[in-house]
């Protein structure tokens, strides 16, 4: 499995829909070995002081395939993050820091936050989901 260790990671830019914003994640293996991944990363978001904001991001979508990286190849997922100036979001935090965990991994790694990124710290509701993450591929998205 690819370990966190070997592993590069960088967000690109934002991407906007109706009632959300989309990120690209790229893992990129630094290693000098072939590495696998299986499943989705997990992702949450923290502010200036380390500290999370709101839940980890849901998983969401796709088909989970193995994903085999040569040296130096890349993978990828692709974060949503709602606008938490929609209901039922009745707060929001300034993000900071990304906190990645490749799949299969203990170990995070954290990725410096976009300008202006903000997520819902404080649903009226549990059924509320702030963020979504999908399961790494070999297809940039």
């Amino acid at each position: 499995m690819c370990n966190t260790a070997s592993l590069a990671l960088s967000l690109g830019p934002s991407n906007g829909s109706a009632g959300a914003t989309h990120y690209g994640l790229t893992f990129h293996n630094s290693g000098t070995a072939p590495c696998t991944m299986y499943g989705y990363p997990g992702v949450s978001f923290l502010d200036a002081g380390g500290h999370q904001i709101g839940d980890s991001a849901q998983n969401q979508g796709g088909s989970l395939a193995k994903v085999t990286l040569a040296a130096g190849a890349n993978a990828y997922a692709s974060i949503a993050v709602t606008d938490p100036g929609i209901p039922p979001c009745s707060g929001s935090g300034t993000v900071a820091q990304v906190r990645v965990y490749p799949p299969g991994q203990t170990v995070a790694a954290q990725v410096a936050a976009p300008s202006g990124l903000s997520v819902c710290s404080s649903p009226n509701t549990s059924a509320y989901s702030s963020s979504f993450v999908t399961p790494v591929s070999v297809t940039a998205i």
